[in-house]
């Protein structure tokens, strides 16, 4: 294998503002689609299925990693169409619905097993949540909040961790349909040996960013959403080897946003 030189997060991030600008409403418009499918789907969730009984805690949970799996097919269209815009190829809002016309059991079996993989590690706090006795004094507040505040931040750690390896799932099942789900979520899990580190310090590099959207009234995620998940296309595509033979202008080098 040659031996190459990895790009910096500075490099990614300008890749990624390159494609970005190519179609910003387009990129602006799939990534928001995308975020209201599936906030929509946990409002559905929590209003046909209330926290009362055992059984609608069980139904409900059921029900939304249905939903989840489903709203899966319009992300993996999107990651399909980032893919697109980041290489200069036709791109378009209509790839949101992509992979529900290309062979969307490969999105829905993928997505099924990161999907439990998920709730597994995010139910200890969900059992804690739902069992837990309502708090009657401000003690009894406090003790809950620090407990499900420290089981949902394990939770929430635990499962990224473990997701991390399959994130390039989606980019592998555009890029090779000749593949499988299960041949998709190892080969994303290859690619991401050696890159674990690199992939988390990336994410960490949009946290100014993160920060000043929720002091901005959270608006500026407009830009922020695509604009991480272009450089995260970036990423996949210099794991890949892709910009071997691209080099950005050097007066470039210096912009990182």
């Amino acid at each position: 294998m040659e031996n190459r030189r990895k790009k910096t997060n500075r490099q990614l991030k300008r890749y990624a503002l390159d494609a970005f600008q190519l179609k910003p409403g387009m990129a602006i418009g799939a990534a928001l689609s995308v975020f209201i499918i599936q906030f929509g789907a946990t409002l559905i969730t929590s209003m046909l299925f209330p926290i009362s009984t055992v059984l609608s805690i069980v139904l409900g949970e059921i029900f939304s990693l249905a939903l989840t799996v489903l709203t899966c097919l319009f992300e993996a269209g999107m990651y399909y169409m980032f893919l697109c815009l980041s290489r200069g190829e036709e791109s378009w809002y209509g790839q949101l619905l992509w992979f529900f016309q290309h062979d969307p059991d490969r999105i829905i079996l993928a997505s099924t097993v990161m999907a439990v993989i998920s709730w597994l590690t995010s139910l200890p706090f969900s059992i804690y949540n739902y069992t837990a006795p309502i708090p009657n004094t401000q003690e009894q507040m406090m003790e809950y909040l620090t407990m499900a505040g420290g089981l949902y931040l394990v939770s929430l750690v635990l499962g990224t961790l473990i997701m991390i390896p399959f994130r390039l799932t989606y980019y592998i099942l555009a890029d090779e349909p000749e593949l499988g789900s299960m041949e998709a979520l190892k080969k994303s899990r290859e690619l991401m040996r050696g890159n674990f580190v690199r992939f988390i310090l990336l994410q960490l590099s949009f946290l100014p960013w993160i920060i000043l959207s929720v002091l901005a009234m959270y608006l500026p995620m407009l830009f922020v959403l695509p604009y991480m998940e272009l450089t995260n296309v970036a990423l996949y595509r210099d794991i890949k080897g892709e910009f071997i033979l691209y080099h950005p202008p050097a007066a470039d080098e210096s912009i990182e946003v």
